[in-house]
């Protein structure tokens, strides 16, 4: 008898800091017995690689229309 694949734990979105650890958990049933398959940026993970390096991604430099304040600057003419 079929009985069609269904995911019954599904991996959960995550922030972390650069260099921090993140768990993620995936788990599926059905008959035939589904195979999982881990992808970063569109590309499969090897499943001998265990460990990723997460780098922080700094934040894009101010346009030159956004505005910035200074704390105790003053605009003098």
């Amino acid at each position: 008898m079929s009985n069609p694949p269904e995911i019954t734990v599904r991996p959960k979105d995550q922030q972390v800091r650069g260099g921090g650890i993140a768990s993620f958990v995936c788990a599926a049933d059905g008959d035939p017995t589904p195979t999982l398959q881990w992808r970063k940026n569109g590309k499969r993970i090897s499943s001998t690689q265990s460990r990723y390096l997460v780098q922080e991604i700094p934040p894009p430099p101010p346009s030159a229309n956004s505005q910035s304040s200074i704390p105790g600057a003053a605009i003098g003419s």
